[in-house]
């Protein structure tokens, strides 16, 4: 991949279907061993990862804290319960 010179850092590239295939596969390994695989929220601290992972198959998602929940994205608090989904 090429990054333009002109670009700022800090800055996230993500390689968005690198990513997927990450998620994919360790929802397979959690499927393989038979466990119920819930991320921590805060490794990505992103809303639009943890719905990607909920819908390939996670358990919901762990968080420390009440406000981690409220920070990873509105339409999930709706599913958020203490201690986790």
């Amino acid at each position: 991949m090429l990054i333009p010179a002109d670009l700022e850092t800090p800055l996230l590239l993500l390689v968005e279907r690198h990513m997927q295939h990450n998620i994919d596969r360790m929802q397979a390994q959690m499927d393989a061993m038979g466990v119920r695989f819930r991320p921590h929220a805060k490794t990505s601290k992103c809303a639009v990862v943890v719905e990607r992972q909920i819908a390939a198959g996670a358990n919901g998602r762990n968080t420390a804290s009440c406000t981690g929940r409220a920070t990873t994205g509105g339409a999930l608090q709706s599913w958020a319960r203490f201690g986790g989904w």
